[in-house]
């Protein structure tokens, strides 16, 4: 199987492909503190990028719309290092079902 760039778009040619061995589904019920570190690893010093992509702004985003959700983090690790993170959240609705 071929992976294809969504339409309108080119894969990056500076993006290394991820190598990752593992990627596992996370639940962080006292909030994302263990992950600081991690999550500042992955940001690079020369090309922050985008604010949203900093650990600073998730954990202030997370104390402020995190009543009545779960964390849930996918972590991609190669070894034992963190290579990914993508924070999602899990919500009950008043109909009992899982968001």
């Amino acid at each position: 199987m071929r992976s294809v760039p969504p339409l309108g778009l080119t894969a990056a040619a500076s993006v290394p492909p991820l190598d990752a061995s593992a990627v596992t589904v996370e639940e962080y019920r006292g909030g994302l503190a263990p992950l600081a570190a991690s999550w500042e690893a992955l940001v690079e010093q020369s090309h922050p990028g985008a604010v949203f992509r900093s650990y600073a702004w998730l954990s202030a985003w997370w104390n402020c719309f995190s009543t009545g959700r779960e964390a849930l983090v996918l972590v991609a690790r190669s070894g034992e290092q963190v290579v990914g993170l993508l924070p999602l959240y899990r919500q009950c609705t008043a109909s009992a079902y899982a968001r």
